[in-house]
Order: C-alpha cells, then sequence, then structure tokens
C-alpha cells in the first residue's frame, strides 16, 4: 500500500525522489522510487552514488536521453545537489507544450518500467493485486 500514488503525483510531470539512503550509503530501493514506476512518472533521485546505474543493472530505464544524469556518480553531497538543481531549473524551463512532447516520447520506456516493476513485486512478494495498482499512462495526463 505504500506505492500508492497521490492525486498530485499522478497529475505532474516529474518527481524529485529522494530516497532513504542519500548519502553514499546503501542502494535501497523503496517505495519512493516504486510510486514513479506505478504512476509512470520520469523522476530525478537524490540517493547514493550509483543509484541509477543500479536501477539500470536491474533492467530500469532512466532518462539520461533527456537530461544529464551525471549526477548519480557524485559523492559531494552539496555537488550533488547542485547538480539536481540544474536539472530542475532546465525542466522548470520548459513550456507545457515541451513537457507534453517529452512525456509522449517517454511512455514506452514509462510503461517498460511499470512492467518490470511488476514482474519484481510479483515474482519475489506475490502480490496479486499488483496489476490492479498500475496506473495507465496517458498523453494527456499533463494539465
Amino acid at each position: 500500500k505504500h506505492s500508492y500514488t497521490s492525486d498530485y503525483q499522478v497529475l505532474s510531470f516529474c518527481n524529485i525522489v529522494t530516497e532513504t539512503f542519500y548519502m553514499n550509503g546503501p542502494i535501497h530501493i523503496t517505495e519512493k522510487t516504486d510510486k514513479c514506476f506505478s504512476a509512470g512518472q520520469p523522476f530525478i533521485l537524490v540517493a547514493g552514488i550509483g543509484y541509477l546505474k543500479k536501477l539500470k543493472e536491474l533492467g530500469f530505464k532512466t532518462f539520461d536521453k533527456w537530461w544529464d544524469e551525471s549526477y548519480d556518480d557524485i559523492s559531494d553531497l552539496n555537488e550533488k545537489i547542485n547538480k539536481i538543481g540544474e536539472i530542475i531549473d532546465l525542466i522548470g524551463s520548459w513550456p507545457i507544450e515541451k513537457c507534453e512532447e517529452v512525456y509522449v516520447e517517454m511512455i514506452p520506456m514509462l510503461k517498460h518500467n511499470q512492467e518490470l516493476c511488476g514482474s519484481y513485486s510479483n515474482s519475489r512478494y506475490h502480490l496479486s493485486n499488483f496489476k490492479k495498482e498500475i496506473l495507465p499512462i496517458y498523453s494527456d495526463k499533463i494539465i
């Protein structure tokens, strides 16, 4: 139930996720990231070094086609936050039409992430109702 998304999340373009271990600790994938998969939402992660790399190793797709994800390799928290701030500023400068265009381009990978997350959940935790929790991905999601 912790993976359920809110109306605010469903209506927003991108989620800035602050993971539990955002310093250089273990890579611990939580419901905070899972909510993005379930909602079909792109994300930027404030997390320890290599978090995005680990997601990719697990088969998930991230957003380096649309913005710089080199922050994943930065160990200094202040430097990492500054880099993430630049990305947030970039996305914040996009007109709504650009957000819609980018989101439509992302739909195949967002669906891939939803399905992959569901397969991990079903195979490891036997959540028989996971498929009911997956939210539809619509190109007109952004208001």
